[in-house]
């Protein structure tokens, strides 16, 4: 028992550090966001202000001359242009989540062959899940940070928009919306939907959730005035319950090439990315370039390397092993891109099965491309330079809201050992209990417009 009571504590002091530990070496993102505190002073939503200004709209050619008199006279008097300022809000919201172990009970554990590995297995599953939750918050906040959505439409080009949303919607998705009804060969769209006739003849419809969920139709006519959309017999009928997702038709066509990379860095450095460049090479500066492993290779394999010069020469970039850029590029790849199907749905790349005793996780064959017997079409990548957005992790437990050496940088999440005797009614001896980890912060906008969220075909299914 001394034994196990040792291990208890030490999984809780070894919690955060070997969190961070796999941290830096599997997330793509982590040497990109930068860390800082959530001041709850400033309130639940904060609002952040992005401070912005004029420049100039044409070329001078037209300048007022200069003309020299014998005495007072209007040389050089000219009326000044008003240059203007301004600012742009945007909120942001705290959130938070949790976590726990299965119930431990320590008397059972000392009759186990090896009770030390129990608990040290339930660190290790408790340590990747934090590495996981981690990781896919900052995967998926990066893409609503960042105003600029580009989708790869055609070989050498893409399809731009400006929003803040999480996922491509503003390129893809022409609407979405509850059906107001459905019959064998139509659906009555929602009261907003366009009322011109047409609008949406030879797009795909496809229903998200409710009655009919999971199938597709193209539209063959729309009625605007009535909001009715007709299409091929349904297999099931959809109803009031129906949420339906009509397709614009600018589906990625191809993946990410140099003609691509090449005009959307330019895009970067034009809004002013250089001034937030990692660091530089070969006279340019550097921008992350964030793929999915197999796109990766495409790009970078046969490219000239060259060595990069950080701004930072603590950036964590290193530890990765990514000291060398093509093209402006750093190729700091991702084991494990948000990936869609062919009607925009989120595919995760995990599911949990059923073991002997318990569960465990496994990679989910529905994450794999579609030349792969899964039903993955497109993957999301960014690209990014500093201080596009910031993490600030608030301490979650209140144990430790006075403590001075929190540190956001390395912030994973507070874990605790729970065995109140009145744990679930029944714990006198207090010899059950579980591990805890609550986790809070929010993800604060900083330079949103440097940015590009990146829609691409997976290379194995051009």
């Amino acid at each position: 028992m001394p034994n196990i009571s040792a291990n208890l504590h030490q999984l809780v002091n070894q919690y955060e550090k070997t969190v961070m530990n796999n941290f830096w070496l599997s997330d793509p993102f982590a040497s990109i966001v930068p860390r800082k505190s959530f001041m709850p002073d400033n309130g639940e939503v904060p609002m952040v202000l992005s401070l912005t200004g004029e420049r100039p709209t044409s070329y001078p050619s037209s300048l007022a001359n200069v003309n020299v008199t014998d005495g007072p006279g209007s040389s050089g008097d000219v009326t000044a242009t008003a240059v203007s300022t301004g600012q742009t809000k945007r909120t942001f919201q705290l959130e938070a989540t949790a976590w726990r172990s299965n119930t431990v009970n320590l008397s059972d554990a000392e009759f186990r062959q090896d009770p030390e590995a129990v608990l040290r297995n339930i660190g290790g599953v408790l340590t990747e899940y934090g590495v996981a939750h981690n990781s896919d918050y900052h995967r998926y906040k990066s893409l609503g940070m960042m105003d600029n959505k580009a989708v790869v439409t055609a070989a050498g080009d893409v399809t731009e928009a400006s929003d803040s949303n999480f996922d491509f919607s503003s390129v893809v998705v022409s609407r979405e919306s509850t059906a107001q009804a459905g019959g064998a060969t139509s659906i009555t769209l929602d009261t907003g939907a366009s009322a011109v006739d047409d609008t949406y003849n030879g797009l795909t419809i496809y229903i998200v959730s409710g009655t009919g969920a999971g199938q597709s139709k193209t539209i063959t006519d729309y009625v605007g005035s009535t909001k009715v959309a007709t299409v091929s017999t349904w297999g099931t009928n959809p109803d009031s319950t129906s949420v339906f997702r009509i397709l614009t038709g600018n589906d990625p066509a191809a993946g990410l090439d140099w003609d691509v990379l090449d005009y959307l860095y330019n895009q970067v450095s034009r809004r002013g990315g250089r001034n937030f460049a990692f660091g530089m090479s070969e006279g340019q500066p550097v921008f992350s370039l964030t793929t999915g492993a197999e796109m990766k290779r495409k790009l970078f394999k046969t490219d000239l390397q060259a060595d990069i010069r950080y701004f930072d020469p603590k950036n964590n970039f290193t530890v990765r092993g990514i000291t060398s850029a093509v093209n402006g590029y750093m190729p700091n790849y991702d084991l494990l891109p948000i990936r869609y199907d062919e009607f925009y749905n989120i595919i995760y790349p995990f599911v949990n099965q059923s073991t002997t005793k318990g569960q465990e996780s496994v990679l989910n064959p529905d994450w794999a491309p579609v030349s792969k017997g899964g039903k993955t079409s497109y993957e999301a990548g960014q690209i990014m330079t500093r201080d596009i957005w910031e993490l600030c992790p608030r301490i979650a437990s209140p144990t430790r809201i006075a403590d001075a050496t929190f540190s956001p940088q390395n912030y994973t999440g507070e874990i605790e050992w729970i065995n109140n005797k009145t744990f679930e009614g029944d714990n006198d001896k207090g010899n059950k209990g579980y591990y805890r980890v609550d986790w809070q912060a929010a993800a604060k906008p900083i330079r949103p417009e440097l940015g590009y969220g990146l829609l691409y075909k997976i290379p194995s299914e051009v």
